[in-house]
């Protein structure tokens, strides 16, 4: 198996050759004819499996949408969830919440490796991240800074629904100072960086935007550890300690998006393990329910719930389900399986390795494939017509879908994001899941560079 550039670089380049992000690469046609895709509706599942309205069975290999890390009609979270409907409904003030909800947080607080001071539940990762912004504002202005107002995020990433009001009661003023940055995707840069310097000079394109803002306005740099629903993309690892080393020295608080990276997917309980960092606030999504129920969740360092704790005048920061009785007991159940039920573990020792192993031991070297990333329970194929040169299709997406349909045809669910294939199975695989997965995917690659070749 091929080594990663990474392990080849020694030490700090001292300077950086001038770079504009991204760089140009150069293409070739695809050549591919699409062709009619069925349409699948899912009716039922269980466990790693999914049936269609016709009946067919396939393997899950996305975990629904990445949440689903327990399975599908998992009995336990079902059992949960009956006994809250049961028992009680929503509780929505601000001076009261479902006991289910407060132990939650304490739940939360001691299993996470990130240090936190305070959390906040809401009715998903989007509303968390519209509170992170707001009460990073709010954190300089008692700070006795308010023109550190300024949001910075990445082009593409999950987070990219910023850009819009995910409340209706958000004012447009609060998201004209949104800001973003390119993604650090090395694949199909042609440049002279090594990837260890590339990493540090997509850092650096935090750095620019800050001094073009001017630092006293910037507030907090929000990003996924991984760019999930971007297809996977692991930025170089010098790329991470960068950023955090930016973020101390203009002032800013780093926010991680976890929704999807976090509770056990990445390998660890959160990703800002895996890249080495120590946020300010951690944003958490449906994952915290396995999916089952909509649900997120912010988690803030304890400056900053010291800081909130000294506030005379807390910033607005109740949401109408905040507390909610039902959500709060499935993600109880959620997190037993999680940690009693030693599937984090079992993802971070024993699947989660063999995942990583299997697809490396598959792809690498692979006619089609260029690029193969991944930690824990996530894996990326990227895909490419000439691979040791990591050149990208003119068409982007095309044979993406055409690897996609090919594995739906074998019974296997994966995502294309345009020429990623993108793979994020529950927590509760086997070996022989992931067996089947890999042949199942192996099968649809090699079919397609044949359709690929034919005229």
């Amino acid at each position: 198996m091929r080594l990663s550039a990474m392990n080849q670089i020694v030490g700090l380049p001292l300077a950086y050759p001038e770079y504009r992000f991204p760089a140009p690469h150069d293409v070739v046609p695809s050549a591919v004819k699409m062709r009619p895709r069925p349409r699948h509706l899912l009716v039922g599942g269980k466990g790693m499996h999914v049936w269609d309205q016709h009946g067919v069975q396939l393997l899950d290999g996305m975990a629904g949408n990445w949440d689903a890390l327990a399975g599908h009609a998992h009995g336990e979270i079902a059992q949960a969830a009956a006994r809250s409907i049961r028992n009680f409904g929503q509780c929505a003030t601000k001076s009261a919440a479902a006991a289910t909800a407060e132990e939650l947080a304490d739940r939360l607080v001691d299993l996470l490796p990130f240090p936190a001071g305070r959390m906040f539940h809401t009715r998903g990762a989007a509303e968390a991240s519209a509170m992170a912004q707001q009460l990073a504002q709010h954190f300089w202005k008692m700070a006795g800074k308010p023109h550190k107002r300024s949001i910075i995020t990445r082009r593409h990433a999950d987070r990219d629904k910023w850009r819009q009001p995910a409340m209706a009661t958000q004012s447009r003023q609060d998201w004209e100072g949104c800001f973003n940055i390119a993604a650090p995707a090395w694949f199909g840069y042609q440049g002279l960086l090594s990837e260890y310097e590339f990493g540090q000079a997509a850092a650096h394109e935090l750095e620019k935007r800050v001094l073009e803002l001017g630092a006293d306005s910037v507030a907090a740099f929000i990003a996924e550890p991984f760019q999930t629903l971007d297809g996977a993309i692991y930025p170089p690892y010098s790329y991470w300690p960068e950023i955090q080393r930016i973020c101390q020295r203009y002032e800013i608080l780093l926010c991680l998006d976890e929704s999807k990276s976090g509770l056990g997917r990445a390998g660890q309980w959160l990703g800002c393990v895996h890249v080495g960092v120590e946020p300010d606030a951690v944003v958490l999504g449906d994952a915290l329910t396995s999916g089952y129920v909509p649900m997120g969740a912010l988690l803030l360092s304890q400056r900053m719930a010291d800081a909130l704790e000294r506030d005379a005048e807390p910033a607005g920061h109740a949401w109408e389900s905040q507390g909610m009785a039902l959500a709060g007991a499935v993600a109880l159940a959620n997190l037993n399986l999680l940690d009693d039920g030693q599937l984090v573990a079992h993802a971070a020792n024993d699947v989660g390795l063999y995942l990583q192993f299997c697809l490396r031991e598959r792809f690498d070297g692979h006619p089609l494939v260029g690029e193969i990333q991944g930690s824990g329970m996530a894996g990326a194929l990227q895909l490419s017509p000439s691979p040791h040169v990591k050149m990208r299709f003119d068409d982007p997406g095309a044979v993406g879908l055409l690897c996609r349909d090919l594995a739906w045809e074998r019974q296997l669910v994966v995502q294309a994001v345009e020429d990623r294939i993108v793979l994020a199975p529950a927590l509760i695989a086997r070996h022989d899941d992931i067996d089947e997965i890999i042949d199942k995917l192996g099968a649809a690659l090699d079919a397609a560079v044949i359709a690929l070749r034919r005229p």
